[in-house]
This record gives C-alpha cells, structure tokens and sequence, in this order.
C-alpha cells in the first residue's frame, strides 16, 4: 500500500473527519504544470553547532535562493544556508558566545526564544542589528535541558522575516539529560522537525503581505507544507526508540498532529524542559511557537507518516487542512537505535499560588471591525473558508457581512489594530514592572474575537495553572514559555523571573500569531 492510499484509508478515534485526502493537495497559485515537489526526498537535519567550547560561533543572515519546486528558484533568507538556520548546542553552565552578523540590506533582530537570560541579552525589538552590522552577545545558559529557537523579532516585520526563513533551533543539554539515555544521535534517532506553512505566487516564490486584512485577522494562512524547508520528505530511522523534537515555526497555523497507523507515541518534553514521566498520547495540538519532544518505537516493518488534522481554528480550515495533512514520511532501516524510554524523566516542583505576590490580567484584543471586513473579503472571494469561520464559532451571522455601512480598514489602520488591555505595542511605553524572583499570578483572557491565541513570555519558564478553569492535561504539566488562548478563554499561568530587564531593553510578552504581535498584540516589562 503506497503512502497517499494508506492515508486515505486512515482514521483516526476520537478526531471527527469528513473526508480523508487521496492525494496531496498544493493550493498555491504556483502553475501546476510547473509545480513538481520533489517527492519523498530526504528530510533536511539541520547542522549542530557545539557552542560549549568558548569558541566564538558565527551566524551569518544572508539572503539565498531555494529550490521547494524542481527548477524554480524561490527567494529566501537563512542563517549559514539559504533557507533556515543551524541548531545551536548548548549546555547548563556554560556560555554560548555568538556573533550575528546582518549581510541583508534591511535591520533585523535575533531572539533567543525560550531562553532565560536577561534582556540585555534577549533579542527583542529593541536589539536591532543595521543592514552590515555584527552583534556579539554571550548567552549564560542556567536552565535545564530543552528544545528552544530563535528567529527575528523585529517590529513591526518579524512575520515577513520568519517566512523568507530565518529561524533555527537551540538544544539545551545538561547532566540531567546526559543520564536519561534518551535517542541523542542528532539526525539518526534524534530528529528535528521543524513544521511552517507556506503559499507560492504564480512566479514561484513566497506570496506574503503583512497589510492585508484577513492575513492580520486571522493570522497567515498558507497552503503548502514544509518541514526543515523541504516538501513531503522523508526520513529512514533506526529501529528502537526514536526521538522526534517538534517546532511549530508557523507564523499563525496550530497543528493538530498524529502518526497514520494510529500509533500511541510518548510525550516527554515541553517547551522548556522535561515532563516528570513520559505521556502516551495519540495526537497532541501544538500551536505557533510551541516545541514538544516525542518518542515512537520503530521496529523493521515502520513506515508511516507525521500528519496533521482539521482544526477549528479561524482562517485555517481552508483545503487542503479541511483533510489530513501528511508532514513527513518515517520509514525504518536496518540499524539499531541506542536509546531507551525512561519510566522518570526529571523532578517538577510546583508553584503554588498562596506564594503568588502580585497578580496581573491580560486581555488580547482584536481591533473593532477586523474579524467582520476580513469574513466580507473571503465571502467576496466565495471562499469556503467563509462558512467554515461562522462554524468553529464566531458570533457574526452571515446577514451581517450584508452590512455596507461600516467604513473600510485602510492599511495604515491595520498597523496597529490589535492590542493587549485595550491598547496597541508602544516601543516608548512600559507596560509593566515585574520585581525579579517574586512568584506572579498571570491571566490570560481574549476580548470579542472567537480566534486561538498562543501566549509567549520572554526571559522565563512558566507552569500552568490552568486552561478554562481546568487542570491543564499532563503533557502541559511540565515548563511552558507558550501557551494556547481558546477562543473565548482564559488561560491562567504561575510564573517568575530569576533575569533583570532594564527599561531600555524590555522583555515582551506577545500573541506568538506573528501577524497579531506585529500589528499591536504585544506589551513589555521590566524586571529588576
């Protein structure tokens, strides 16, 4: 049974489907004469850089050209390569030094996401590096293992600069992490899989545009697959236990994913360290910004696919993932791994909220008008992507997008639209001052608007005290530095901050839809 029957054949309990995908679909206008993915290719592994040795590590941004389509050239950006970044290997103890150096014409950023270093340090927006410029920084790593990133965080262009590609990986390794004997031969039983969305134009290359409404409503919504920047890859592993570190790199999609032969597979990380034991799951959600590290065992007759189902998330319904989505192919070899499950992975103290000492709301607001002009443009353009809005749960009837009357959102409206307590990201303006070392009770709620938002905190590592006033589920138990708001919920986390940020380089608390953060769903702090 070749893979696009066997996925069409698959179902999966407890996820309801309507249909099930016979063969991979690519909506973007790209001719589809023109447009041959290079099928089954191998899974691209990023190159592990050993930052451990006090040697100075150089990332060079560079503009490249790609090649997602045999014999079309797409422009894009990379660091050290012309599409994403390499995976930077650090350890609890040491310092990582590293230089940026910026061989683009425009300035960036570079934010260490999920490390907790000061904000000095971090990369927000404040840290631009000019186009010709060099930034060296020395990263203190003081937490225990995890799977991090980094990517631009330059306002108000970080969603443009993460889909021409620079991002990469950051591995925390420490004593703890050596003990475990987890699969840790980096590409052979230890795997990155880092998962974007994409959308070609006709001439081949990124069809992006930060201004447009539905894009700033709902998030970018591409239509194309891409893991470790590569169409439908795959990748030959050993058999034994296999180590899968999962990056949603997506400026806005959640993904909803799941092996084709319905396999029970083991959460053992979250986004900033490891779960107290593993979690046999089925599928697990992961929205934009989020890492989890699963484990699968593979014997000599594996080959099944990473896929992604339908989600009801707003904008993200439209095909292909109103189907199954297969991601990556995983086929297994004749060699062995070496790395075993662990039945304990690490101890968790909790923070308990009789500790909290200062207790702050957070609502993330969608701009007045927005939701109701960007359901209007996909009704004009007879999207089915209309309906499927009105179903997962918005509170605007159709009858309403009849409604003439209400002005247009001109481009320099939507620039700062979106907003957290009612007002839009000032760089000039403090939001709040957090005191370092003291526990903080943080809620986290939406306005009017019926969309997913991720919540991302910089310079820390939170625990989740709870989703719509329940427990979180086990594999959130662990560290967090991301964390989904459901439509109309609240998300409450317990957190605090060990780093100091002065008022000139603040650490930013954001929607992780890069789309939303960009456009004004962002606040920052001081800690001191």
């Amino acid at each position: 049974m070749d893979r696009r029957t066997f996925i069409k054949n698959s179902t999966l309990t407890g996820i309801a489907l309507s249909a099930f995908p016979s063969t991979y679909s690519f909506g973007s206008i790209l001719d589809p004469v023109a447009k041959a993915p290079n099928n089954l290719q191998p899974l691209p592994i990023p190159p592990l850089i050993d930052t451990s040795q006090n040697e100075l590590t150089q990332l060079n941004i560079i503009n490249g050209m790609s090649e997602f389509y045999k014999g079309i050239s797409t422009k894009t950006c990379g660091i050290n390569a012309d599409f994403l970044g390499p995976a930077l290997k650090v350890r609890k103890g040491k310092t990582a030094n590293i230089q940026v150096n910026n061989d683009l014409d425009e300035t960036i950023t570079l934010h260490w996401h999920g490390l907790e270093i000061p904000g000095s340090k971090d990369g927000g927006p404040h840290q631009m590096v000019k186009a010709g410029e060099a930034w060296k920084v020395e990263l203190p790593i003081t937490q225990p293992a995890a799977t991090c990133w980094f990517h631009p965080h330059q306002y108000p262009r970080t969603a443009e600069l993460v889909i021409r590609g620079i991002a990469g990986l950051i591995i925390i390794e420490d004593e703890e992490s050596d003990a475990l004997n987890l699969p840790s031969d980096w590409g052979i039983n230890d795997i990155p899989v880092i998962i974007q969305d994409r959308k070609f134009n006709k001439q081949g290359q990124f069809d992006y545009e930060l201004l447009d409404i539905i894009n700033v409503a709902t998030g970018f919504a591409g239509d194309t697959m891409l893991v470790n920047g590569a169409l439908n890859p795959v990748v030959d592993v050993p058999q034994g236990w296999v180590r899968f570190r999962a990056l949603n790199g997506s400026n806005a999609r959640s993904y909803l994913l799941s092996f084709s032969d319905h396999r029970e597979f083991y959460v053992v990380a979250s986004d900033s360290g490891f779960l107290e034991k593993p979690v046999p799951m089925k599928s697990i959600h992961v929205s934009a910004g989020e890492r989890f590290e699963i484990l699968i065992k593979v014997d000599e007759n594996t080959q099944c696919d990473l896929v992604t189902h339908p989600l009801h998330q707003m904008g993200m319904m439209a095909p292909p993932f109103d189907e199954i989505v297969p991601l990556l192919t995983i086929r297994s070899n004749q060699t062995v791994s070496k790395g075993t499950l662990p039945e304990q992975l690490t101890t968790i103290k909790r923070h308990k909220i009789e500790d909290v000492k200062t207790k702050r709301d957070f609502v993330l607001e969608m701009g007045e008008g927005l939701d109701y002009q960007a359901m209007m443009l996909l009704r004009k353009k007879k999207s089915a992507m209309t309906q499927r809005m009105v179903m997962a749960g918005s509170k605007m009837p159709m009858d309403d997008l009849k409604d003439k009357s209400r002005p247009m959102l001109s481009p320099e409206d939507l620039k700062a639209i979106n907003g957290i307590n009612g007002k839009p990201f000032d760089m000039n303006v403090i939001d709040e001052e957090v005191k370092r070392g003291e526990l903080e009770h943080w809620v986290i709620s939406q306005g009017k608007d019926m969309m997913l938002h991720p919540f991302h905190i910089h310079g820390c590592r939170f625990q989740v005290l709870s989703i719509n006033g329940e427990q979180p589920s086990p594999h959130l138990m662990g560290w967090k530095d991301t964390v989904p708001v459901f439509p109309q919920g609240i998300t409450e986390v317990l957190v605090r901050f060990e780093h100091e940020a002065q008022r000139n380089l603040p650490y930013m608390a954001h929607c992780h839809i890069l789309e939303h953060e960009d456009t004004g769903m962002m606040i920052q702090f001081t800690v001191t």
